[in-house]
This record gives C-alpha cells, sequence and structure tokens, in this order.
C-alpha cells in the first residue's frame, strides 16, 4: 500500500511539474531533464511512469476529457441536450476550478489536436443522445453542431489566454442560446 501511495504521489509531482512548465515555456523545449528537476524526483521514477513528456500532457487531456464526459454523462441522466444550460454551466465551472491548468491544456503547441478531441467528444454525445428520428437534416444539424462546438471551444480558449473580452459565463450564455435556436431550426 505504501508503494501505491508513493506511485500516485510521484505521478501528481511529475503532473504538476508539467503544469508549471507549461506556464513557462512551449511543451517542445520540456525535457524529461526539467520534470525531473522540478518535481525532484529521479530519471527512473519518471520513466516507471511515463514514456515521455508527451504521455503526461495526454494524461492531463485524458482528464480534462474525462470530467467533460461526466457532464455530459450528467445531461444524459438529465435530459439536458434540449435545454443544455445546466450542462454548459457546469463545463464552464469545471474549467474555471482549474482555470490554469485548462488553459494551458488549451493553449500548448498541441492545443488544436486537443480541441479537435474535446469537439468530436461533444458531437459524438449530442448525436448518441439526440432522438435522431427528429432530425429534419441530418447533415445541415452536423454543420450546426461542428460550428457550435467549434465556437465554443475557440471561445473559450480566446477567454483563457485573456484574448477576448468576453467572460466564461457570457460565452456559455450565448452558446446556449445559439444551441437552442438550432435545435428549434433542426428537430
Amino acid at each position: 500500500m505504501k508503494e501505491y501511495r508513493s506511485s500516485i504521489r510521484s505521478k501528481k509531482m511529475i503532473r504538476s511539474a508539467m503544469i508549471e512548465l507549461l506556464a513557462e515555456k512551449d511543451i517542445s523545449k520540456i525535457t524529461v531533464v526539467d520534470i525531473i528537476g522540478k518535481a525532484d524526483l529521479s530519471r527512473n521514477t519518471f520513466y516507471a511512469h511515463y514514456q515521455d513528456i508527451y504521455a503526461v500532457l495526454e494524461e492531463l487531456e485524458d482528464d480534462f476529457l474525462l470530467e467533460m464526459n461526466r457532464c455530459l454523462d450528467e445531461a444524459v441522466h438529465n435530459r439536458e441536450f434540449f435545454d443544455p444550460l445546466p450542462l454548459l454551466r457546469k463545463f464552464q465551472h469545471f474549467v474555471e476550478d482549474s482555470v490554469e491548468t485548462n488553459r494551458l491544456l488549451l493553449a500548448n503547441q498541441n492545443a488544436a489536436a486537443f480541441c479537435e478531441k474535446i469537439k468530436r467528444v461533444f458531437i459524438k454525445r449530442v448525436m448518441e443522445n439526440l432522438p435522431t428520428t427528429g432530425v429534419k437534416d441530418r447533415e445541415g444539424f452536423l454543420i450546426f453542431l461542428e460550428c457550435v462546438a467549434g465556437g465554443f471551444v475557440s471561445l473559450y480558449q480566446k477567454s483563457l489566454n485573456k484574448e477576448s473580452t468576453l467572460t466564461l459565463d457570457e460565452i456559455t450564455s450565448e452558446i446556449s442560446q445559439i444551441y437552442t435556436w438550432g435545435l428549434k431550426k433542426y428537430m
């Protein structure tokens, strides 16, 4: 049990070091030596948990997607896909709770691929949970979802990076209204 706790502690230290380093420099300039130096761990400890620095980043991204899916699972359970504001507020609060980490995940060199994953998960989950027999124009609705998801992710990125005067609260409200309009149009 002691070894397990030590292993968990080491992973947390590596992840924390990665987040700190992402705040300081681009991921392409981060090395395993940087991480183990900041975490005060050995190279062997790092490699016992991760293949490389990108595996650490991927695990951080996977945790983000896991929490996003938890919000989506709750939305499915509460049938919130027709009134998306509660779902979007949950997601907003999740992003705000770890705002610095999430800003770094959405702003690093590999963020485009991660943002694409976020969009794909959202679109897939909406399509799985809306009654597709009620969709009047499936292709149009998919284009609409692509625009909403892309806009949502892009606006959150800009807000987190302080490239926009819009707050996450304002973005969430607007996206909810746009999504609701689209449901009326396509359902």
